[in-house]
C-alpha cells in the first residue's frame, strides 16, 4: 500500500490527499476504522472492497465535497447526494439519492440495510458479495436496481421489490444480472401496481410484464418458483445464475415448458431440453438433453441418476454442486464439457454406462475428491485414453452383466 498505514486498525491517510484510487485499502482486512481528511475530494468505487472489519468511518467536518452526516458511518458525495463508501455499521441517511457502485462490496458482516425512500437508483456492484446480508428493505421511490447490485449476496433470503421500480438490470453479458449468486432466495415479491415487472399467481419469481419484446419472461427465481401458465419466456438470467433450488415447477396449461411427471425441473416442451433442475427432480425418460447451466450452484444435490434418454449435457450444467456425492450417465453422451463438474468438491464416485466419446481436460477441474469412476466391463483402456490424465488411475471396471435365459 503505497502512500495509505494502517496502525493498530486505524486508516492513516496523508493530508493533501486529494483522490483515493481503487488501490487505497482495497483488501485491508486489518481495517477498522477511518477518517477522511478535509483534502479529499474524490474516492474510487474499489478503495475500501473487502474491507470485511471496517466499523467505523469519519469524514473530516471541514471536508466541502464530501461528508458523513448523521454519524452514519459512511461516505456521501455531498453534492451528488450518494453513498460512496458503507461499512458493516452504517445507517444510510434520509435525502440520498443513490447508492454508489461498489459502495458495500465485499462487506461480509453486514447483515441488514434499509434504504431510504429518497433513494432512487441502487448502482452496479454496491452489494456485491455481502455474504452474510439477510435482509434488505428497498425504498418507496426506488426506480432502478443496476447490474450485480446484490451479487453474491448468498444469506438473502427475500426481496420486495418496490412498485416504484423500473430497472432490474441485465446487460445481456454473461453473468451480469443484479441478483446473481442470491442462490438462498426463498420468496420474492413485486408489489401491486409495478408496470415494469410482477410476481404474479404468487409464484415466488420476478416476471418481466411487458418490455421490449420481453414481455410475460422469467427473470429471477426463488428456490420454490411455480413458472405461470402465462409465462412465455425463460430469460438467461434465470438460467445462467448459480441455483440453489429445492423445487421448481411449471403451472398446468403453459404451451411453451412443462414439469412433466412431477419432475421438479422446467422443461422446454417442443425441444425436450431440460432448462432448470432443482436438489429433487427425477429426470423424466423423454427428456433428451440437459441445458447449459441447469444444476449450477444446487447444494441440495446429493446423489443423481440422468437416464439413458440424454444424449447432451450442457456447459457447466452441474458446476459447483458442492455437496453432490455420486453421479450416474446411464446414456451415450458424446461430450463431458468444460466446466461441466467445475467445482463438485465432494464428488467421489462416476459411473459410466455406456460409451462416452470425448471428456474436455477440464470437465472435472477442483472436483478433489474422486476416487472412483465406474465403467462397463471391457472398456477400462477406452476410458482410459479420453480421460483426463489425471484420472486415468480411478478407472474401475464394472462386473459384465449376466444375460438373462431364454
Amino acid at each position: 500500500m503505497a502512500k495509505y498505514e494502517i496502525k493498530d486498525g486505524v486508516g492513516i491517510i496523508p493530508q493533501g490527499t486529494t483522490v483515493m484510487k481503487d488501490d487505497g485499502f482495497k483488501d485491508c482486512t486489518e481495517l477498522t476504522s477511518v477518517v477522511i481528511p478535509e483534502s479529499v475530494t474524490d474516492i474510487y468505487n474499489r478503495c475500501f472492497e473487502n474491507c470485511y472489519n471496517l466499523s467505523k468511518i469519519e469524514v473530516a467536518a471541514g471536508n466541502k465535497a464530501l461528508d458523513s452526516r448523521n454519524n452514519c458511518n459512511a461516505v456521501i458525495d455531498t453534492q451528488m447526494k450518494a453513498l460512496m463508501v458503507g461499512c458493516k455499521n452504517t445507517v444510510i441517511p434520509e435525502g440520498l439519492n443513490s447508492i454508489g457502485q461498489n459502495a458495500f462490496s465485499g462487506c461480509k458482516d453486514l447483515k441488514e440495510i434499509v434504504i431510504p425512500d429518497s433513494v432512487g437508483l441502487i448502482a452496479p456492484f454496491a452489494f456485491e458479495n455481502c455474504t452474510g446480508l439477510e435482509k434488505v428493505t428497498l425504498g418507496k421511490s426506488l426506480k432502478e436496481i443496476g447490474h450485480d447490485a446484490f451479487r453474491g449476496c448468498s444469506s438473502l433470503t427475500h426481496i420486495t421489490i418496490p412498485k416504484s421500480v423500473m430497472k432490474i438490470e441485465d446487460t445481456g453479458a454473461y453473468q451480469k444480472m443484479s441478483f446473481f449468486g442470491c442462490k438462498n432466495l426463498k420468496t420474492i415479491v413485486v408489489e401491486e401496481g409495478n408496470r415494469e415487472f410482477d410476481s404474479r399467481d404468487n409464484c415466488n419469481a420476478i416476471i418481466i410484464t411487458n418490455r421490449n419484446f420481453h414481455e410475460n419472461e422469467l427473470l429471477v427465481l426463488s428456490s420454490s418458483t411455480i413458472v405461470p401458465a402465462s409465462v412465455e419466456k425463460i430469460s438467461q438470467s434465470a438460467i445462467q445464475c448459480p441455483k440453489n433450488l429445492h423445487t421448481i415447477s411449471v403451472a398446468e396449461g403453459n404451451p411453451n415448458f412443462d414439469s412433466r411427471e412431477g419432475c421438479n425441473a422446467i422443461i422446454q416442451t417442443n425441444s425436450n431440453i431440460l432448462l432448470i433442475g432443482s436438489a429433487t427432480t427425477v429426470i423424466p425418460e423423454s427428456v433428451l438433453e440437459i441445458g447449459d447451466y441447469a444444476f449450477w450452484g444446487n447444494d441440495g444435490l446429493v446423489e443423481f441418476t440422468i437416464p439413458k434418454t440424454i444424449a447432451k449435457i450442457g456447459k457447466e450444467a452441474f458446476r459447483e454442486c458442492q455437496n453432490l456425492k455420486t453421479i450416474s450417465i446411464l446414456g451415450p453422451v458424446a461430450l463431458i464439457d468444460k466446466d461441466t463438474f467445475k467445482d463438485c468438491a465432494s464428488l467421489e464416485t462416476i459411473t459410466f454406462s455406456t460409451g462416452i466419446k470425448k471428456f474436455h481436460p477440464e470437465a472435472f477441474t477442483n472436483c478433489t475428491a474422486l476416487k472412483t469412476i465406474n465403467v462397463p466391463a471391457k472398456k477400462g483402456d477406452y476410458y482410459r485414453t479420453r480421460l483426463p490424465e489425471a484420472l486415468r488411475d480411478l478407472v474401475v471396471e464394472l462386473p459384465a452383466e449376466k444375460k438373462a435365459k431364454k
